[in-house]
């Protein structure tokens, strides 16, 4: 074998390209020198619980009823059996069902208190539990010592403490914990409890375990590699009035009541205690910050007009450092569609510092966004390195203007969720030189040249008239700027039965000439407008661009789909 295949770390890195068990088991079976690395790879991720416990001989274990069971007692060959499969197993998924077979208590207690070895996964360190209402002796057994990540769904947070009351003594390592369930997280006996459990875990990242109270996030302020913390938050919690200075997170996620509990929490989570000045502060150096405003279980509906929304983005700015932050999402998915207020350029504005944002989403219910051209062009040039854009729920639609704005400020744009709305007006004042014997040439009124994106695939975007004479216009339009657009509106794709230009305008112009037939086909309307504009695009007629401008944009999708081929061809 070659001696680059005897380094553990690359040997790895293949298996985990490889990602096939049947493979695995292949190689396994052929290959004397990768037998290990490939039985290590096989057994490394178990699915199924019970079913990995069938590698034990066939003569010790039966199934009955959809329950796994012992049929003899447990001999030391068994155990050497189950331990050459078990070291190796570092993630364990325990789900119950009424689906699948599911583990005797009595096997778990042999496994747990007759187990000749001090643990029987050395090296698990990611244990997901689902599906269970209380907890199990089958969990106790997969409580390692060196478990670094546990994920619990389903079972009522007090039942899992109380069911492992000594979890930072089972497992002091934890690193990421998340552990909720649908009921009423707020009860006294269930916080107390998750606070005896998370005070006690010094070696946290990454923490998503319900609501918080003070005692924990001062806890957490002290924790040496804390990276994530996601949390339902309201007025009343106890830690709101809190200044603990938390130096650092690369991600933070918070359900809060209203804006001002959100301002209030970012203030008491990164700023220090009062007797300090802020000024003289370091900012916190956080990447990624996700805010959703819903109703809590437990509190009472959101009701009357909203804070303002700059209560949300002068927090961020005064406390962040905006050398650090590159994602924002703000939203309000779950409460009222009744308008409450407005989501202005002077409250977008204090975001302006975050200049190496890659990622911006806002999407409000209750607060559209009120915006205009020259208001958003305003904005975006203080994000260059965007490469997802989603400001949803406008007030009103944006003009052409603003997509050309966005597309030359942010080159690298890959998403955008923008209602833009196309006059025929706009798309005619782009036009430079219609006699030019280089063909048709578009330009903004500044004279500048067009930007061309070629990854945006997917806008949301009308035509303010949808005639059949303005496809070809604004077709060339698109073209030339979003060459690989083929999605509008969500429903309307040129993948998706996709008909011919001709096609398209044979029934576009027998529905106009139908009485009320374009009324009548509103949505069949649009939907075969945009038909023929994709039709168009893909170049079933001669659209006219010129060769300097049309030509690069295909060209440029051209190299990058032989640069994907190749590198493809290359990892193959």
């Amino acid at each position: 074998m070659h001696q680059l295949l005897l380094i553990s770390e690359l040997l790895e890195l293949i298996f985990e390209y490889i990602d096939e068990p049947a493979t695995y088991a292949q190689l396994a079976s052929v290959c004397k020198d990768l037998k290990e690395p490939s039985l290590d790879a096989l057994y490394a991720d178990v699915r199924c619980f019970p079913r990995f416990l069938t590698c034990m001989p066939s003569d010790l274990w039966c199934i009955q009823n959809q329950r796994f069971g012992f049929k003899r007692d447990v001999i030391r060959d068994d155990w050497d059996k189950l331990y050459s499969y078990a070291k190796r197993v570092k993630t364990v998924v325990v789900e119950k069902n009424n689906r699948d077979i599911f583990v005797a208590d009595e096997v778990a207690e042999a496994l747990l208190k007759l187990s000749p070895f001090p643990t029987l996964f050395p090296q698990l360190h990611t244990l997901y539990i689902y599906g269970y209402e209380h907890f199990e002796p089958i969990h106790y057994v997969l409580m390692a010592p060196t478990l670094r990540s546990l994920y619990v769904r389903d079972i009522e947070t007090s039942c899992f403490l109380d069911g492992a009351p000594d979890l930072p003594t089972l497992c002091p390592l934890i690193e990421y914990f998340s552990c909720w369930d649908n009921g009423n997280l707020r009860l006294p006996g269930r916080m107390k409890k998750m606070t005896d459990t998370l005070s006690r875990l010094n070696c946290l990242r990454s923490v998503d375990c319900g609501p918080l109270d003070a005692d924990v996030v001062e806890h957490l302020s002290g924790v040496k590699h804390l990276s994530s913390i996601r949390a339902p938050v309201i007025a009343s919690d106890s830690w709101i009035g809190l200044h603990v200075g938390i130096p650092a997170l690369d991600d933070l996620r918070l359900q809060v009541d209203t804006f001002e509990t959100f301002s209030q929490a970012v203030w008491a989570l990164f700023t220090h205690p009062l007797s300090e000045s802020h000024a003289d502060q370091p900012l916190a150096r956080l990447r990624s910050v996700t805010m959703n405003v819903s109703q809590l279980p437990g509190t009472a509906p959101i009701t009357g007009p909203s804070t303002s929304p700059s209560l949300i983005t002068s927090a961020l700015a005064a406390c962040v450092s905006p050398e650090n932050l590159t994602t924002i999402k703000l939203a309000d998915y779950w409460t009222s569609t009744q308008t409450t207020g407005r989501f202005t350029h002077a409250d977008l504005a204090p975001l302006c510092v975050f200049a190496h944002l890659t990622s911006l989403t806002i999407k409000f219910q209750s607060q559209p966004l009120s915006l205009d051209d020259a208001q958003l062009a305003d904005l975006i040039v203080h994000w260059p390195r965007l490469t997802s854009l989603h400001l949803a729920k406008l007030e009103r639609p944006l003009n052409l203007a603003s997509l050309i704005a966005v597309l030359r400020a942010c080159p690298d744009l890959r998403q955008m969720e923008l209602l833009i709305k196309a006059e025929p007006t706009d798309v005619t004042a782009l036009l430079r030189d219609p006699t030019s014997s280089d063909g048709i040439v578009y330009d903004d009124t500044t004279g500048c040249s067009l930007p061309c994106n070629t990854y945006v695939t997917w806008m949301d975007m009308y035509h303010a008239t949808e005639e059949p004479e303005d496809a070809v216009p604004f077709a060339r339009l698109l073209h030339r700027i979003l060459p690989s657009l083929k999605s509008c509106d969500r429903s309307v794709s040129s993948n998706s039965d996709a008909v011919s230009a001709q096609e398209a305008r044979q029934w576009l112009e027998h529905t106009r000439r139908t009485p009320n037939g374009r009324a009548e086909s509103f949505r069949g309307w649009r939907t075969m407008f945009w038909q023929l504009v994709f039709a168009l695009m893909r170049g079933e007629e001669d659209l006219g661009v010129s060769g300097d401008m049309g030509t690069s944009a295909s060209t440029v999708i051209r190299v990058r789909d032989q640069f994907r081929s190749l590198l493809g061809h290359v990892l193959g």
